[in-house]
């Protein structure tokens, strides 16, 4: 039984895939098993695979497209089913990590700190090009490009510490969501603590909190504050499919899941509620940002499509009260000057 399972799921990016292997292969700590979820590729993918010829990559081929569908949720949902290792991790194929050291980093925190659930790494981001450093979006953030790229941005300070509790970092997560949801490709998690609460269509393509929150709220979290993966910005991926309203309704079903065990406790009660609405004013500010043009001068380009249609005030008191979301009186006031501020703008 391997140490360690880590999953890719990929779908006709046989490219892709070959340097997202090659950065796990590359790793100095070896008893894993890696799993690769081809999604009914029906190209090369295979072939790709076959290559490298390692004990340690298991290919699991699709009959039929499955994300397409019913988003990564599903996919990841399959792929565990199959592990039976201590720990587990899960990228995709547009991921690749940067830090040969970071398996066995991540295995040793786990060694050593009891109770750890989840270690994160963080992530780069790569843009198609070239791009003008962004500054950062909150004032205890710093940004940088990773070595000497200029189109590769890191930013640091993401969580005020390394070491948290389940309760500290679900305060910080429930501080500042835009920023803190990134668990991505080099987050490791306790396989035990990976439960069907985890993997449902209700967020499809919208499952950070869930595991996140799911995590936290069942021990400790470590943050790796350094650039461990790489993520490449694509105007293509699952972040810009689907509407606002999709995206937002799927964040709240995601949060509920990732706090579904604790919500007899009042305290964890009150965190579920501030991260829902941290999340609120996010797609709010999108909303309000959208019309100010903020959104046509992103490092992709305009981008400003994928905001539209706004969602309406009726659509966020609809959703947050399906959610049984308490609102204060300046978060109803905000709501509905919204829909007026867009009126305006028209």
């Amino acid at each position: 039984m391997p140490h360690l399972t880590i999953y890719i799921a990929t779908y006709r990016r046989p490219a892709m895939l070959k340097q997202a292997i090659e950065s796990v292969l590359m790793q100095d700590f070896e008893d894993y098993e890696l799993v690769i979820h081809d999604d009914a590729s029906g190209d090369e993918t295979p072939d790709v695979v076959a290559s490298y010829g390692d004990r340690r990559i298991r290919y699991l081929l699709a009959k039929e497209n499955i994300g397409g569908t019913f988003g990564h949720t599903e996919i990841m949902r399959r792929m565990q089913a199959t592990c039976a290792s201590r720990l587990c991790m899960y990228m995709c194929d547009d991921d690749f990590y940067i830090k040969p050291d970071l398996f066995s980093t991540q295995v040793g925190l786990f060694d050593n700190i009891d109770g750890l659930a989840m270690c994160l790494g963080g992530v780069a981001q790569r843009y198609p090009h070239k791009t003008v450093l962004p500054g950062p979006a909150q004032p205890w953030l710093s940004t940088h490009f990773v070595g000497d790229t200029e189109d590769t941005v890191f930013v640091k300070n993401v969580y005020p510490q390394a070491l948290m509790s389940g309760r500290q970092f679900l305060e910080a997560y429930a501080e500042d969501y835009p920023n803190r949801n990134i668990v991505q490709g080099a987050a490791m998690f306790r396989s035990n603590l990976v439960t069907p609460r985890l993997f449902n269509q209700a967020f499809a393509w919208q499952a950070g909190a869930a595991w996140s929150c799911g995590m936290a709220t069942q021990g400790g979290v470590f943050y790796l504050d350094e650039p461990t993966i790489i993520n490449r910005v694509d105007i293509n991926c699952a972040s810009f499919r689907g509407s606002q309203k999709t995206h937002y309704e799927q964040c709240l079903a995601s949060i509920d899941a990732g706090y579904s065990k604790v919500m007899d406790d009042p305290e964890m009660k009150v965190l579920r509620d501030k991260t829902a609405l941290s999340v609120t004013m996010a797609y709010l500010g999108n909303k309000i940002g959208n019309r100010r043009g903020y959104f046509r001068t992103n490092p992709l380009g305009d981008i400003s499509h994928v905001l539209v249609p706004e969602i309406t005030a009726d659509e966020f008191f609809d959703a947050l009260a399906r959610h049984n979301i308490p609102l204060t009186q300046s978060h109803c006031i905000a709501i509905e000057m919204s829909d007026r501020f867009v009126a305006e703008t028209a």
